[in-house]
């Protein structure tokens, strides 16, 4: 049977397709590896630091002798002022740093900056496609939304449409849009990403390429096209209480038992590298709950962190 087509103007179209995306529960929930229900991104994300490296001079140490010298130094970053200047930027951190539910919140950020439309992948859903990404829009992300049947019309003749994906192909190419490809480490064979990077024809630099973001583990090779390089900061102390707060109402925790793993998290006792991750945090907070066991008895559990 005919699909029927139903033609929208740009208004109309944006308004739908933004409602899409943000009720998609790709987009709308946190995924936890313990196999516990999604929680909804808004309810629980804590707002995250970028930080980039800037070379500085520094003085040489009192009473010693020569000149200053330039180091490298890591501060944060404006993430979209970086995105307008440098156009692509790939966001690295390691496992469970919160990557992914970052660039999920950019996709809500994205709309109150400039206008852009947003649009998210999962990078290894695009890189298995082996399509290049105006087709992939058309045929896999657009229906996947429920939009596969919409169509925008010309403002200057009204008998002349386009699918919704060529649209925010055109969108993203001209600049109104922004591309998030998320999770570039888990396609593992570097000729297949490198393959998938390139039928985004992002080569090039100067405000001509289209704003784009990626996020990775760290990679033990480069990548063949021209990114700006940021890191994901670990939470401090204060984003970690704001994130088990995020959680408070979903756990089943008595006020005494939620107190003393905060109390936990920020002990010196505690591995604090990787209580600082969102992910092994969150994931930590389950494991207690569902046990019972003190924060010390989690880090004897073999298979667990």
């Amino acid at each position: 049977a005919a699909m029927t087509t139903l033609s929208l103007d740009l208004s109309a179209l944006r308004e739908r397709y933004v409602a899409a995306l943000l009720a998609h529960p790709v987009v709308a929930t946190i995924s936890h590896s313990d196999g516990t229900a999604p929680v909804l991104l808004e309810q629980v994300y804590v707002r995250r630091t970028v930080l980039h490296e800037v070379k500085e001079k520094q003085s040489p140490e009192s009473g010693s002798p020569g000149a200053a010298r330039e180091v490298l130094v890591k501060r944060p970053a404006q993430l979209w002022a970086k995105l307008r200047d440098d156009r692509v930027v790939l966001i690295e951190g390691p496992a469970g740093m919160g990557k992914s539910t970052l660039s999920k919140h950019l996709v809500r950020e994205s709309l109150t900056q400039d206008w852009r439309l947003p649009i998210w992948i999962p990078f290894h859903r695009f890189a298995a496609s082996q399509l290049p990404l105006h087709e992939y829009l058309d045929q896999i992300y657009v229906p996947e939304l429920g939009l596969g049947a919409i169509r925008v019309t010309d403002q200057d003749d009204v008998t002349t449409s386009l699918p919704l994906g060529q649209l925010l192909h055109g969108q993203w190419r001209g600049g109104l849009g922004l591309l998030i490809l998320d999770g570039l480490d888990e396609v593992f064979d570097p000729q297949e990403r490198s393959a998938a990077l390139d039928r985004l024809h992002l080569q090039g630099t100067g405000r001509d390429r289209p704003v784009t973001i990626l996020t990775s583990r760290p990679l033990g090779h480069e990548i063949p096209i021209e990114v700006v390089k940021t890191e994901l900061q670990a939470l401090t102390p204060t984003e970690q209480d704001q994130l088990l707060e995020g959680y408070r109402g979903i756990v089943q925790m008595s006020d005494t038992e939620f107190q003393t793993l905060k109390q936990q998290a920020h002990a010196s006792s505690t591995n604090s590298e990787l209580m600082s991750r969102p992910g092994h945090l969150v994931q930590t907070l389950g494991f207690l709950q569902s046990t019972g066991l003190c924060l010390e008895q989690r880090q004897y559990c073999s298979g667990i962190c």
